[in-house]
């Protein structure tokens, strides 16, 4: 009987075990989060970065019972953000790159497309942030007409459109400096290349109409050029 009573004890107080351990452990992450941002707020930001990191461990480890979504992407870009401003750039992509792989929800995280972003501008790969922040500019677009239709708040409605008209002048900056970007360097690799070879390539940019040009501007080159002209046509 004795036996019988304990098992039926413990039955009862398992539930109320496990509901306590969530609980706890829901707490821990909680405090990390709120330790997370009062050294944001002092701009402590490697602190942050272990408080944010401390608690996203917690709250997708496989023992935990923690199922609060927005709070764990929230943790993941508040993450990138600290990695970010303590130029962790590698670790910023890897926290945007995570929220991002996250199931649930129609729409990418805005947050983390646009901190991905700024992460691969200073990663010095415009491409992939150009990527980043139209898809980011598509998703902003698509959730103002959703909030169109609700009805929603105008404050909120205002606070998207501020964002969006942000990440338009973004990629529009990010597209012209990529421009110029690629033109320099167009024009850095061509002085390389007539430094090395000499008047051969301006032949071949030219075409063979102008190697009179070439006798006369560069003389001492010009054997070198007729030489090896075959080379380029």
């Amino acid at each position: 009987n004795n036996a019988g009573t304990g098992s039926v004890i413990a039955s009862k107080a398992l539930p109320r075990l496990r509901a306590a351990c969530r609980s706890e452990n829901s707490g821990r992450i909680l405090a990390e989060k709120r330790r997370g941002n009062a050294y944001f707020k002092q701009k402590n930001y490697g602190l942050a970065a272990k408080s944010y990191s401390l608690a996203i461990r917690l709250a997708i480890s496989p023992y935990s019972k923690f199922n609060d979504a927005d709070t764990t992407s929230k943790l993941y870009t508040n993450l990138a953000l600290a990695n970010l401003n303590a130029g962790r750039f590698h670790e910023a992509e890897q926290a945007c790159t995570s929220v991002l792989a996250l199931p649930g929800g129609d729409q990418p995280n805005i947050s983390a497309l646009r901190r991905r972003a700024m992460a691969f501008k200073a990663m010095n790969d415009p491409q992939k942030a150009l990527s980043d922040l139209t898809a980011a500019e598509q998703a902003l677009e698509s959730k103002l007409q959703q909030i169109e239709k609700d009805n929603a708040s105008s404050n909120q409605k205002q606070k998207l459109q501020k964002l969006l008209s942000a990440t338009r002048k973004e990629i529009e900056v990010l597209s012209s400096s990529s421009s110029s970007s690629s033109s320099s360097s167009s024009s850095i690799i061509w002085r390389r290349v007539l430094d090395e070879e000499g008047a051969f390539l301006f032949v071949c940019l030219l075409g063979t109409a102008p190697s009179l040009l070439v006798v006369l501007i560069f003389p001492p080159l010009a054997a070198l050029s007729f030489s090896h002209a075959s080379r380029c046509f």
